[in-house]
């Protein structure tokens, strides 16, 4: 009994010793493969390449083995983050700079999880592309420095409207671009908020109120609406600047028939008896000191004028009225208002008196049923020609990339009208000069700049094509309607 007990525990301690043993050999040869695995899963960046071209900057990462990745964009749009999981960098590349207008430079950091790559730029993000590659491991950036990408609709058959969305070493662009046939049975015609000089209105609200096809801002305006540039409305000279400034001219008859671009001289008198005679300093805006200011119906029903003057209403060429501020304009009737040294030459005037008032712009100008200006000048004759020192245009206008309008005409009496978003991720906008070089780049013979900003706005078929800058479309004071021609 006591050597089967004493044979049972040397079994039970034999067994146990050997159970031992096994699993101290299995151990080991777990924790072998274990280091083996953790060794084989190791991943590193090895290599590091760049390739540069007019359109695209190539960056590859040569990698043991394709990794998982992430990717995302910086909040400024500075630069791309992309984190390589479970990657280390053994490549000896932990920064590069680029002499690139696009890429400013590549930072590579390591952690215990992986590996972070950020690409800075010099400018709000471009398009880019990542992908991978086999045989050998790769990951690819594709930085596109330049594409076009073009959307044409015919509005009418004889009317194109053109979305263009362009990526350039400078930056994004979109524009929207109208081109208009001599022969489309459509006529340009400045429009005035509701309808006056002194008045402000969406440009979606004027288009629907005239019935246009498409329309697109207008002049600079003064915050109640007053036009700041030349107008002239169905014959009628409605605001003439004290500078020469751009404009665009629309005359109806033959043989001048057609649309002109270039500077209006504006140049006004009165005449009446014993051939005295008196310079209009300018037309439908307030009043300065010894200045003779003419108001038309354009304006607004009253002058609006300060009680330190003299003012006499004409009609037919005839003193119809006496008055010494603020008058009524009748319907067909001027109002000649005057302070200082022109009042006292209206004084003269009474109830009944011959008036004659001249006013001349100068060469086809005359001709002009319709004339709107803004400037300045951007293309003469197809090359650029920008008249922003001589009009007299401070930065406001001039600096900078903005949204911008322009008109242009091509050597065979197409129009152009064009507005570039601006002061967006979508659209950095553009700089006169660019402007210039863009309406020469879509055949302008003449071309000319109109009011910009949070101003550009471009309607079809009283919808807003454009993307304003402000988010929603501003009240302005005129527009360019594109009306049927009956």
């Amino acid at each position: 009994m006591q050597k089967q007990i004493k044979k049972s525990v040397f079994k039970t301690i034999g067994f146990l010793i050997i159970f031992s043993i096994i699993s101290i050999n299995l151990f080991t040869q777990t924790s072998v493969w274990a280091d083996f695995a953790d060794e084989a899963q190791e991943n590193t960046l090895t290599q590091v390449r760049t390739y540069h071209s007019p359109s695209v900057v190539r960056i590859e990462f040569d990698i043991d083995s394709l990794p998982s990745y992430t990717k995302f964009i910086a909040e400024n749009q500075e630069k791309i983050i992309i984190n390589l999981l479970g990657v280390k960098n053994k490549s000896y590349v932990s920064e590069l700079s680029f002499d690139d207008p696009v890429i400013e430079s590549l930072i590579i950091a390591d952690n215990d999880e992986m590996s972070q790559i950020e690409i800075f730029f010099r400018r709000n993000l471009y398009a880019y592309k990542i992908s991978t590659l086999e045989n050998p491991s790769r990951l690819v950036i594709n930085i596109i420095k330049e594409y076009e990408e073009r959307t044409e609709e015919q509005i009418t058959p004889k009317i194109k409207y053109t979305s263009l969305k362009r990526l350039t070493a400078r930056g994004r662009i979109s524009a929207h671009i109208l081109e208009i046939s001599p022969d489309s049975g459509y006529v340009l015609r400045p429009v005035l908020g509701r309808g006056a000089v002194r008045g402000l209105e969406q440009l979606s609200s004027m288009s629907e109120r005239v019935g246009a096809l498409a329309m697109v801002n207008g002049s600079y305006f003064h915050t109640d609406g007053s036009t700041i540039g030349f107008l002239k409305m169905n014959g009628e000279v409605v605001s003439a600047p004290n500078l020469p400034r751009t404009a665009l001219g629309i005359i109806k008859d033959a043989p001048d028939q057609g649309v002109i671009i270039g500077q209006p001289n504006y140049s006004g008198r009165i005449e009446f008896f014993n051939n005295r005679r008196f310079v209009i300093s300018s037309v439908n805006r307030e009043r300065g000191p010894n200045e003779l200011i003419l108001y038309n119906g354009w304006y607004d029903s009253s002058t609006r004028t300060n009680p330190h003057g003299i003012e006499r209403t004409v009609m037919n060429g005839k003193v119809i009225a006496e008055g010494i501020n603020n008058s009524h304009i009748p319907r067909g009737a001027v109002v000649l208002s005057g302070h200082g040294t022109a009042a006292q030459v209206l004084e003269e005037l009474r109830i009944g008196d011959d008036v004659r008032i001249i006013e001349t712009l100068g060469g086809r100008w005359d001709n002009a049923d319709y004339a709107i200006g803004a400037g300045p000048m951007l293309v003469m004759n197809r090359n650029i020609f920008l008249t922003t020192e001589a009009e007299r245009f401070g930065s406001d206008v001039a600096g900078g990339r903005a949204p911008r309008t322009a008109a242009g005409i091509t050597a065979d009496g197409t129009i152009l009208l064009v507005v570039v978003d601006g002061r967006q991720a979508i659209s950095m906008g553009m700089t006169l000069f660019e402007l210039a070089e863009f309406m020469q780049e879509l055949g302008a013979q003449d071309a000319m700049n109109f009011d910009g900003g949070g101003s550009s706005v471009m309607v079809i078929k009283d919808t807003i094509v454009n993307s304003p800058s402000g988010g929603q479309e501003r009240r302005m004071g005129s527009a360019i309607a594109l009306l049927p021609e009956n």
